[in-house]
């Protein structure tokens, strides 16, 4: 392997870079390996090519502090870090894109989504409280709310007089009042 550079043999680096020969020789020997490594690693080319830049450039900057025999392991090292900085980069990126998107949705549907929700729980509760109830209440709710049956309807169809239904009625709201907690809202 050739050496970085033009050094003198001491590697604390001070100011001083390297030159771009010695970095174009480091990229002749391992820029095809490390483009490699960083195509298996980010399964993108294009992404490999730019990490690829990103850590000759490094070398560039930083490379005098390397020793000339431990180069090929920094590079790999470089490349590493490099593509796993980038990673999670875009997977915050992903998370505050999908964040947005969820947040737009919930606000073009905050209404309708939340009436649903609040409906089926509201529904799945009453359920609930009307099976505590007496069959009769149960069939005089069930005739006025669920079909919609006027109580003169009502009683005409049970054979039950009108202020029987209204009774039963009245009672059957009473139960589920106490059987359903009120909502703070």
């Amino acid at each position: 392997m050739s050496t970085p550079g033009d050094q003198s043999g001491s590697n604390t680096g001070g100011d001083q870079q390297l030159s771009a020969e010695s970095v174009e020789r480091l990229y002749e020997e391992h820029a095809s390996g490390i483009r490699a490594f960083l195509i298996g690693l980010l399964r993108d080319s294009e992404l490999a090519a730019e990490v690829q830049q990103s850590v000759f450039v490094k070398a560039l900057e930083v490379g005098q502090t390397v020793q000339p025999e431990r180069f090929r392991g920094w590079l790999f090292r470089v490349a590493n870090n490099e593509a796993m900085s980038l990673k999670r980069r875009e997977k915050v990126d992903r998370r505050a894109m999908q964040q947005i998107a969820n947040t737009i949705g919930r606000q073009e549907t905050t209404g309708s989504v939340l009436d649903r929700v609040s409906s089926s729980e509201l529904a799945g509760r009453v359920q609930a409280a009307l099976k505590q109830i007496p069959k009769e209440q149960q069939e005089v709710v069930r005739l006025r709310i669920y079909e919609g049956l006027k109580f003169a309807e009502i009683a005409k169809q049970t054979g039950v007089p009108l202020g029987t239904v209204l009774t039963r009625m009245r009672l059957a709201l009473a139960r589920l009042t106490k059987a359903l907690p009120k909502d703070e809202d």
